[in-house]
């Protein structure tokens, strides 16, 4: 954390979904997904500030059965290429992280 700071966004990719439980929870929205094996979760973890952004706070629901099997990537605040914004300020730019346009190789 130190060298890049906190976690900006979350992409959760689900690859397998149990048979009852392991929901993601996010209870300061009153909201539960109940993701399928494909479906990717992304959100923000800090607001344009940098601050956190409690609306974030989330929690994996019990597994009663079967397994759940998903694969996390942590985005952090510090040297990201596509954190920073166009114009040179320390905002970030929502819709090149969402929306990336990528240069022909």
């Amino acid at each position: 954390m130190k060298d890049y700071g906190n976690r900006f966004a979350t992409v959760l990719l689900v690859l397998k979904t149990a048979k009852e439980g392991g929901e993601t929870v996010y209870p300061l929205l009153q909201r539960t997904i109940t993701p399928k094996a494909g479906d990717v979760l992304f959100w923000t973890n800090l607001d344009r500030q940098g601050k956190g952004n409690v609306n974030s706070l989330h929690g994996a629901c019990p597994i009663t059965d079967g397994e759940k099997i998903a694969a996390t990537l942590w985005i952090r605040e510090r040297d990201q290429q596509m954190m920073g914004s166009n114009d040179g300020s320390k905002l970030f730019n929502v819709n090149e992280l969402t929306q990336p346009e990528f240069e022909d190789a």
